[in-house]
């Protein structure tokens, strides 16, 4: 893995952390919502360093 790839991945992490937090889903449906919303976070990241 690089270290692009290493930050990226802790971007995800971390974000999807935050939008947990703030959102408190109920069930695994929500959990599955706020973990795609953190990797779309990392993905537009992603998209802006290339």
């Amino acid at each position: 893995m690089t270290n692009t790839e290493l930050i990226l991945s802790m971007l995800a992490e971390a974000s999807t952390k935050d939008i947990s937090i703030a959102m408190q889903p109920n069930d695994f449906e929500e959990s599955k919502k706020v973990a795609r919303q953190g990797g779309h976070v990392a993905n537009v990241a992603r998209k802006e360093l290339e």
